[in-house]
């Protein structure tokens, strides 16, 4: 399956704004690639297979600590709404 370019720009523009919005650019960046490749036309889980082979590339320590930035920001977020 393909994601179509449409979805591509989409999910792009989306981090982009969301980035210039203030948002952490590591979840704008992931967000954005996951929303352009629904909306380009993929299953959640092929869009999940996508993002998880494009980062395969990338050195292990970068991955595990962008990995645990998400893992931290969303315990920060539970703990402070559940306040």
């Amino acid at each position: 399956m393909q994601i179509t370019t449409f979805g591509a720009l989409f999910g792009l523009f989306l981090a982009i704004i969301l980035i210039i919005k203030k948002f952490q650019p590591v979840y704008s960046l992931m967000l954005g690639a996951f929303i352009g490749g629904i909306i380009g036309g993929a299953s959640i889980s092929t869009t999940v297979e996508y993002m998880i082979l494009g980062g395969k590339d990338i050195a292990p320590s970068i991955l595990r600590v962008l990995a645990s930035g998400v893992l931290a920001g969303c315990l920060i977020k539970t703990v402070t709404n559940s306040l």
